[in-house]
């Protein structure tokens, strides 16, 4: 080990020298090519493997993203806000949808963030004329058509999502099917924001970092000779018991090997439920619990797995999601889900009884069988024309979806379900909700005021700011409620591309004619809302709370708990039947705003019945 004497005069020329080398490597220079100026700051020579500028034959500046391997021109000279306008380096063709862009816009999360003056538009190329009202582009190529608003209904269609700026796609070109709007919206760009420390303050802070650390490290290194000589050349280390159940609690939900949770006395104290591993399965007992995974078993699937009917030896009946693919990606989702629903213990959130190791062949998660299928399925699916949902049931089912909702966003750390649906709250015999399907869940810490991560969810219910700022809240669950609300009234799909235009999006609906007085036009009439007073008098109340929900600023939207007790209040309004949830009684009255709706696409492909990630940035 070397002595202290040494390593002191090794700093001082470690910090002397280390300025002289930075100076010898970083190299600036200005860049002009037609009328774009780029400023050295942005072209120096230890940016060049993240992305540099070069000219194009036609004069024209291009940024080349060495990250993703992607390039783009650059419109504008760059802002004193570091704010680039680009756009993708395609030459599109009047008539020929095979000019278009065939990937999504790719970029560099690290070095760069679309602005609020940018959002994203879907294209969607379709093999034959779907004859949907959408706005619709023919292609003289003779490779069928363009629709670029709406869903994607068909497996006739590819799917690009591209960033546009907001102020090119209003006016003609939400009303017009043309070629010459279209290629307008997509030249003029997009706009991001870089985000990188630039020049000499960038140099010097770094310098002073690493002397810094350098510095430390000599310390440790000093502080370390002194206490082994002091010690004899003995060194003790000690965990405490405190410190091993800190890590317990941080990485038990991470590994499914029992021998990674805790020790024998942790599991038999039981005293925090992370500490308690899920039971494990063999893939074996669920491969014979499923008859082979056979087709007839299959019961429903997921944006991530296939769920299968199963019968195990012990005599349960259970439900078995099996991963589409067992890939990083796919142990990452499913490492999730088990660690945010195997601690989970709410009468209305559907519990998971265990599953494979991550080690098994396959991904399998053995959930409770709910047997009566899916609010979806009784309100507009297969089992719609039994009329069994009445709306006395209705609006239990929304209580008891609100009080699951309410418990996730209550514990802590509070969980985000992310993708709230009628397709994923399940009906019990009797029925009674069971809330499921936590794949896109997120945990949400708790001294954040949202998280930030890519839009996610079912097309429909997804929150309109999250779409747009990229930022995930609890009021993003409130506002996919807002939706399950309007279709307990209506018996309608959140989308629907043979409604009207304008009611494509169910959201779009209720919020176009709940302020107006109009709810008769919303409510089904099998319900009982022309001929039973009381009814009529619940459904006006629920829709003022959906329309609440709906808000499309978030922080009008009312936290879950007082949704639950809202619905709660209403129910008993009448009959005086006790006092409303957790002893809190709010009043709800409309708020008479207007603003965006959920995106009808938020995926280049969906089901009714499939849940998948946007991938555009």
């Amino acid at each position: 080990m070397p002595s202290s004497d040494f390593l002191f005069p090794l700093l001082f020329l470690f910090c002397f020298l280390l300025p002289t080398s930075f100076a010898q490597e970083e190299s600036c220079e200005s860049f002009s090519c037609g009328n774009i100026q780029i400023p050295k700051k942005y072209n120096c020579s230890d940016y060049k493997d993240r992305f540099n500028f070069t000219c194009s034959d036609e004069n024209e500046t291009v940024i080349a993203i060495n990250t993703t391997s992607t390039k783009y021109k650059l419109l504008e000279n760059i802002t004193d806000d570091n704010i680039l306008r680009l756009a993708p380096i395609t030459n599109i063709a009047v008539n020929n949808c095979a000019s278009l862009p065939t990937q999504n816009t790719t970029l560099d999360s690290n070095l760069f963030s679309f602005t609020d003056e940018t959002t994203n538009l879907s294209l969607h190329r379709c093999s034959i004329n779907l004859q949907i009202q959408a706005i619709s582009i023919p292609c003289d190529d003779g490779d069928g058509y363009l629709y670029y608003f709406g869903n994607n209904p068909e497996n006739s269609c590819s799917t690009v999502i591209i960033p546009v700026l907001k102020s090119s796609i209003s006016g003609d070109f939400l009303r017009e099917s043309n070629w010459t709007y279209f290629i307008q919206v997509f030249e003029a760009g997009f706009e991001v924001e870089l985000h990188l420390a630039l020049g000499s303050k960038k140099k010097t802070t770094l310098i002073i970092a690493l002397c810094v650390v350098f510095g430390f490290l000599v310390l440790v290194a000093v502080c370390f000779v002194c206490f082994r000589r002091r010690m004899g050349g003995k060194i003790i280390f000690r965990q405490t018991t405190s410190t091993r159940r800190s890590f317990i609690k941080t990485n038990s939900a991470l590994s499914l090997d029992h021998s990674k949770y805790s020790t024998d006395a942790d599991i038999e104290s039981n005293s925090n439920p992370y500490l308690k591993p899920p039971h494990i399965f063999t893939y074996r007992e669920l491969d014979e619990a499923t008859d082979g995974f056979h087709s007839d078993r299959e019961i429903g699937d997921g944006g991530f797995g296939t769920v299968y009917k199963g019968f195990l030896r012990d005599g349960r009946t259970v439900a078995v999601k099996r991963l589409y693919e067992n890939n990083h990606k796919r142990l990452e989702q499913f490492l999730n889900e088990v660690k945010i629903v195997e601690p989970l213990r709410h009468p209305n959130l559907v519990t998971l009884y265990g599953c494979t190791s991550h080690h098994s062949r396959e991904l399998l998660l053995v959930y409770e069988f709910v047997c009566n299928g899916t609010i979806a399925d009784h309100l507009h699916g297969p089992r719609a024309s039994e009329r069994a949902l009445t709306w006395p049931l209705r609006i239990q089912t929304a209580i008891e979806a609100a009080d699951a909702l309410a418990h996730l966003h209550a514990i802590e750390p509070p969980i985000i379900h992310r993708d709230v649906k009628t397709n994923n709250i399940l009906l019990d015999n009797s029925f009674h909700v069971k809330v499921a399907d936590f794949g896109l869940s997120r945990l949400f810490p708790l001294d954040a005021t949202h998280v930030s991560t890519a839009p996610q969810g079912t097309p429909g219910y997804v929150d309109p700011e999250y779409y747009n700022c990229y930022q995930l809240t609890d009021k993003s669950d409130v506002y996919s409620m807002g939706v399950v609300l309007v279709e307990l009234i209506s018996s309608k799909p959140a989308v629907d591309i043979t409604r009207r235009r304008q009611d494509i999006n169910l959201s779009k609906m209720a919020i176009s004619k709940i302020p107006k007085g109009l709810v008769h036009e919303l409510a089904d009439p099998e319900l009982g809302y022309e001929t039973d007073p009381e009814v009529k008098r619940q459904i006006h109340a629920v829709a003022e709370v959906a329309f609440l929900c709906l808000q499309s600023d978030k922080d009008m939207r009312p936290p879950m708990k007082e949704v639950k007790t809202m619905l709660f209040d209403i129910l008993n309004a009448h009959n005086g039947n006790g006092p409303p949830l957790d002893g809190e009684k709010k009043n709800s009255g409309l708020l008479k705003l207007e603003g965006p709706v959920s995106p009808d696409t938020v995926t280049s492909k969906w089901y009714s019945r499939v849940t998948t990630p946007n991938s555009s940035v």
